[in-house]
């Protein structure tokens, strides 16, 4: 009988680890497209510092020393964690959308193809003592993929730092970090907004 045991637990070894592993990965790139994205922040002086300040904020907020560095505690690998398959989407976004309001609220909203190739947009909050939890599900949004992506519009819609990345089928394609007023797109604007007027 333990004998058994021992080959059905060990069976089970290398998907666990071919997870992780890709988890441990993806987590490390998208780091790092962030990273990159807030480094090329060069329009202004003013731009410029905010972002190296920016930099560092994230790597405490990460909990992390570098783009390179692994934690698998960390608030973005945890969230990575959370959304399992979902992340293997053909075309997904995460805009990481946090609200220094009254309360400072630590949320990101996920849009996403589903089966039937339709948008469905799920809303997550972090909280200290529970951790990340699904606050709510749109599903069939209204919305395209490509419009969440460009930063082409009237007005700057973001009064906070926004962060909007694309992933393809588990890969992370892009990860562009907006300094606040310095987004233009009324896509984004509509699903944070979603939110703010709950």
């Amino acid at each position: 009988m333990k004998t058994i045991l021992l080959i059905i637990v060990a069976s089970f070894l290398p998907i666990v680890t071919n997870s992780q592993e890709k988890t441990d990965e993806l987590f490390i790139n998208w780091n790092k497209e962030t990273v990159s994205s807030l480094k090329s922040i060069k329009e202004t002086l003013t731009e410029q510092n905010y972002a190296k300040n920016r930099l560092e904020a994230r790597f405490a907020y990460w909990e992390i020393k570098d783009e390179s560095q692994l934690n698998r505690n960390s608030i973005r690998y945890t969230f990575l964690k959370i959304l399992n398959k979902k992340i293997d989407s053909k075309d997904l976004v995460i805009i990481e959308a946090d609200n220094s309001g009254e309360y400072y609220r630590i949320q990101n909203f996920v849009v996403y193809l589903n089966a039937n190739n339709k948008l469905d947009l799920d809303i997550y909050r972090y909280d200290r003592n529970e951790g990340w939890k699904l606050e709510k599900i749109i599903t069939n949004y209204d919305g395209k993929i490509n419009s969440i992506l460009e930063n082409k519009g009237k007005y700057f819609i973001n009064r906070d730092d926004i962060i909007v990345s694309h992933f393809e089928l588990g890969k992370i394609v892009s990860s562009e970090y907006f300094l606040f007023e310095t987004l233009k797109n009324n896509e984004v604007k509509k699903i944070i907004s979603i939110e703010q007027n709950k």
